[in-house]
């Protein structure tokens, strides 16, 4: 009966701690509307496709939320993680319509150059993203953490930003290189 108890107590515990599930992609270029937020392009493959949302929609709420100004739109998605339920409100060509499903993961950063690690750090009372990004099939390298700089943005955007040229330059010369997402205002674990 003991034993039982431990495994018990061990499936609990780990079930507990697990990492939070991966940011969902909403998949929408838009802009203010009068009654909502015109979808000005549906990106292939984010939740927006998913849902058969389609350009020229306005949006005007979300899990019953809603939506009066772009900050609205951005306080309602940014925390929806993938698999979360979504419930959209639009309007269609003059007629009010509703969907519903599930959020789509965002896809995992890829390289030609790199190998690409996504992993968690435990942090105070939640997690902190890190990602490693080393040179393709290499191992016992010398490493550099990054570590970000004023901006808020993600760093899984840094490819794509003014770190890009310098991760890609530390790479080819042979180090890995560690990201770890910030800790401050507006982010949330």
């Amino acid at each position: 009966m003991r034993k039982i108890f431990f495994a018990l107590f061990f499936i609990s515990v780990n079930a507990l701690a697990q990492t939070p599930p991966r940011k969902a992609i909403m998949g929408l270029l838009a802009k203010p509307a009068a009654n909502g937020i015109l979808a000005d392009s549906i990106i292939a493959n984010g939740t927006f496709a998913a849902l058969a949302l389609q350009k020229g929609d306005v949006i005007t709420a979300i899990n019953g939320n809603s939506l009066a100004s772009m900050e609205d739109y951005g306080k309602n998605v940014s925390h929806i993680r993938t698999g979360e339920k979504l419930a959209v409100q639009f309007i269609r060509n003059g007629k009010s319509m509703n969907v519903s499903g599930n959020a789509v993961m965002r896809p995992y950063e890829q390289s030609d150059i790199a190998d690409v690690q996504y992993d968690w750090v435990k942090f105070r009372s939640g997690y902190l993203r890190a990602i490693t990004r080393k040179p393709k099939s290499k191992t016992n390298l010398p490493a550099i953490l990054l570590i970000p700089g004023y901006g808020c943005g993600s760093i899984e955007n840094y490819m794509g930003s003014y770190n890009g040229k310098l991760l890609t330059e530390w790479l080819k010369a042979g180090y890995a290189v560690v990201t770890i997402e910030k800790i401050g205002p507006g982010r949330q674990l």
